[in-house]
């Protein structure tokens, strides 16, 4: 078991050692923490030992090219995804390309039952799987998915942060944070519909961090107005922002089916190689996004992509005109 915690101080540390990519604009803030702008995922491939070992290696290698913060859940390729990253941490560990203080590791429970009891047990699950004592950010993981009454969904909601919060005070977990696929991005009052105000007044201490998709083909995180706050209905971008939260997006170049765009992304991108990098450099670069995670269970797709941190966020004009 690998015991401590990403802290501010390790983060900054791991920021300065990659300092062409600090100076590039790769690093945000979590909170107190610096984060890479480029995350790994974990999510696609089957439950097998090949692709065990090759998420092992890209983590490896991500570290070593400026990506500090690794995303998995316990339902992802059945628990292995949370295995093999904490191979692939422990192994750089060894190697010394990163020390535990300046990685972000970050995983998902309760997609099946918010029941406190069970919750708990996957926590530790978890923490087993990764060979990690302190989970850095622990999301609930699609709640929207239960059908029924919102207001049960946000009671039990609440429950389910009570408890994780007494496990954040223990140590077990860093910060806490909500991860949906549709729950954020579905309009506002319509069933499933999530509202991030009334979660994060919820909680016994902050959220640190929503997740939720973003791409070039699903923008509603950042254009759609799905949440109330403050009596005023805003993007999910700008009420994260305004609650001083992190915002994760997942599926940022739509796990894979961005590689292949039209001529005038190229237009748009000259400096770029590929529609892969094309596609992400878009999401890294939307107003509001700490981090646009990106499955890379290969090497090179983890070269291609973290090339990326050396190179500016796109410029608010070249943003801007895709929503023209």
């Amino acid at each position: 078991m690998i015991f401590g915690r990403a802290t501010p101080e390790g983060t900054a540390r791991f920021c300065a050692r990659h300092e062409e990519a600090s100076s590039c604009g790769h690093f945000r803030s979590l909170g107190e923490l610096e984060v890479s702008s480029i995350g790994l995922g974990t999510y696609l491939g089957d439950p097998n030992d090949e692709i065990d070992e090759a998420y092992s290696r890209a983590v490896v290698e991500a570290l070593s090219l400026g990506c500090n913060l690794f995303d998995t859940a316990i339902t992802y390729r059945h628990g292995r995804s949370e295995r093999a990253l904490g191979r692939g941490l422990e192994e750089a560990f060894e190697r010394g390309i990163a020390e535990r203080d300046e990685v972000v590791v970050c995983t998902k429970g309760g997609a099946d039952s918010l029941d406190s009891s069970q919750l708990a047990a996957e926590l530790d699950r978890s923490r087993a799987n990764l060979g990690f004592g302190t989970v850095d950010l622990y999301y609930l993981h699609n709640p929207e998915s239960r059908l029924g009454d919102i207001e049960i969904v946000e009671f039990e909601l609440r429950v389910a942060l009570t408890m994780l919060d007494e496990r954040r005070v223990r140590g077990d977990i860093g910060g806490l944070g909500v991860a949906t696929w549709s729950g954020f991005r579905l309009p506002l009052g319509s069933p499933g519909a999530l509202n991030l105000e009334r979660i994060a007044a919820a909680a016994p201490s902050a959220l640190m961090a929503v997740q939720a998709p973003l791409n070039l083909a699903m923008p509603e995180v950042l254009a759609a107005p799905t949440q109330e706050l403050g009596g005023v209905v805003v993007p999910l971008a700008v009420a994260a922002r305004s609650l001083g939260l992190g915002l994760v997006t997942s599926a940022s170049i739509l796990q894979g089916q961005l590689t292949r765009l039209p001529p005038e992304m190229a237009e748009r991108f000259p400096e770029l190689d590929s529609d892969a990098q094309r596609a992400l450099q878009f999401t890294r670069s939307l107003p509001g996004v700490t981090t646009a995670l990106v499955g890379m269970s290969r090497v090179e797709h983890v070269r291609e992509n973290l090339a990326l941190a050396k190179v500016p966020p796109a410029s608010v004009e070249t943003v801007q005109s895709f929503f023209a």
